[in-house]
């Protein structure tokens, strides 16, 4: 039997057909045709064949909304994720740990920020294995993408110290009052509380994290009031309604009150 007969069924002539195997091979990188093709009979029957990382975007936030996750889950999200699809528009397949790894690396910011990127991606990575965007039973490129440190410096005198202040180590009154006319109102006590007490972040069902165990009580005092109860520990009387508060008021930060 010649070629020519062989590859009549394919509808390919001599000449086309070469070209096609040295394209595959080349390709491959190395693995052979015969691995190829056992690995698809394996893997690829049960995966979407030529899917893009635009359509399983959108089904993954469709399933976030369903899991009815918290605003600021689904805004980190739209924020990393998002901004990666942006950048990666094609075929899921083909998106290797190098790409991203690069894509990450140009990323502003600093490490926190980055790893931030990193650990959303990833999540978005294993609903696309879930889902059989991406092959079961084989690590997903993602995963395999490195972390980021910032180089800590060696700070030897408090000149030193000072110099290596940042200008948003601290917020003034002012600095949070312009937060605080930006941010949503369901936002503004976390923000208040997290100004008054120092802390960085949150853990609440806000983002994304389980309700608590139900042989711990839950707190019944409503927030607003947990705040109250702050300001009149901390701050002036007028904060607590033991003197008028100056009309443009409200907290500390000069926000309209709209009580």
């Amino acid at each position: 039997m010649t070629a020519k007969s062989i590859l009549q069924p394919h509808k390919l002539e001599v000449d086309a057909a070469a070209r096609l195997v040295d394209d595959l091979i080349r390709r491959l990188n190395g693995t052979s045709l015969q691995q190829a093709v056992d690995f698809f009979n394996a893997h690829g029957k049960r995966v979407i064949a030529g899917a893009k990382t635009t359509v399983a975007y959108e089904a993954y936030i469709e399933d976030l909304k369903r899991r009815g996750v918290g605003i600021h889950h689904m805004r980190d999200v739209k924020r990393f994720v998002g901004a990666f699809v942006k950048a990666f528009p094609g075929e899921i397949a083909i998106i290797r740990t190098s790409e991203i790894d690069a894509y990450l690396n140009r990323l502003g910011g600093k490490a926190r920020n980055k790893n931030n990127a990193r650990d959303r991606i990833i999540s978005f990575f294993n609903f696309m294995v879930q889902k059989s965007y991406l092959p079961k039973g084989i690590d997903h490129a993602a995963k395999s993408t490195t972390s980021f440190t910032d180089p800590r410096p060696v700070i030897t005198s408090e000149e030193e110290a000072v110099a290596s202040a940042e200008a948003t180590d601290l917020y003034l009154p002012e600095d949070m009052g312009k937060i605080l006319a930006a941010a949503e109102m369901d936002e503004r006590v976390t923000l208040e509380l997290k100004a008054f007490s120092g802390l960085r972040t949150g853990r609440g069902r806000d983002t994304g994290c389980p309700a608590p165990p139900s042989q711990i009580p839950a707190c019944s005092i409503p927030a607003p009031n947990v705040l109250h109860y702050i300001w009149c520990v901390m701050w002036s009387t007028w904060l607590c309604g033991a003197e008028a508060a100056p009309p443009l008021i409200y907290g500390a930060f000069g926000i309209p009150n709209t009580t």
